[in-house]
């Protein structure tokens, strides 16, 4: 009750440690409940690079309808709506090296 009565009148209620503790564990990604299969991180890889969905498949001699069910897979498993949003899911979940952080979006 103390906890609300401070919050009506704009007094903090979490010490400085406990919020660094919060904002911390906020940050840090959260894990996959599905991990990739090699085939899904090769493709995520790729796209990483900027690869085409077509350009994909001739490197890994796969049809272009197989890449985009693969990145489907991806984006569910890493919770990403778009191509950039799984990389850098995929990097600060430490499955792609951080170079290719900015490659995808030519950055």
């Amino acid at each position: 009750m103390r906890a609300v009565l401070d919050v009506a009148e704009g007094r903090d209620v979490l010490d400085a440690t406990m919020a660094r503790r919060l904002i911390t564990r906020a940050e840090q990604p959260a894990p996959l409940i599905e991990p990739l299969t090699e085939r899904e991180l090769e493709i995520l890889t790729l796209a990483g690079k900027g690869l085409t969905n077509k350009a994909i498949g001739v490197a890994l001699h796969i049809s272009d309808r197989t890449v985009q069910n693969h990145l489907a897979h991806i984006f569910q498993k890493l919770q990403a709506a778009s191509r950039t949003e799984a990389v850098m899911r995929g990097v600060s979940l430490g499955l792609l090296p951080a170079s290719l952080a900015g490659a995808e979006s030519g950055l």
